[in-house]
């Protein structure tokens, strides 16, 4: 099991960083859902920097969860993201700012990731 600096909520996930997926299409389609998400959070948040992520499966849903370290100066912060932009948790001390600019950027993104479906 992973240990991410999380006070709320990881312990119910069961997580492995090493896990595999059965299915590579899904796969896939949960990696790219992710870079497409993260590609906007790099463009669009400039107040804190995104400097790591990682990405994990939940074992008991098949599903890729990307935690990714936010900072801030001195502070990091960490926050777990799906592919279909569940904020999962993240550290007790992320300012409501990266929160708010994370799910406004995970709205939009996912504007474009079913406008590119559509095509």
């Amino acid at each position: 099991m992973s240990n991410y600096p999380y006070d709320d909520g990881t312990e119910a996930l069961n997580l492995k960083s090493d896990h595999k997926l059965n299915d590579p299409k899904r796969e896939a389609l949960m990696k790219e859902c992710l870079d497409v998400i993260m590609l906007s959070l790099d463009n669009e948040i400039s107040s804190f920097s995104n400097d790591y992520h990682e990405d994990t499966v939940e074992e008991e849903t098949q599903e890729i969860i990307r935690f990714i370290r936010y900072e801030r100066g001195n502070s990091h912060y960490w926050v777990a993201i799906g592919y279909d932009g569940y904020i999962y948790c993240y550290s007790n001390d992320t300012p409501k700012l990266l929160l708010t600019e994370i799910h406004n950027v995970i709205i939009d993104a996912w504007k474009d990731i079913v406008r590119g479906m559509k095509k």
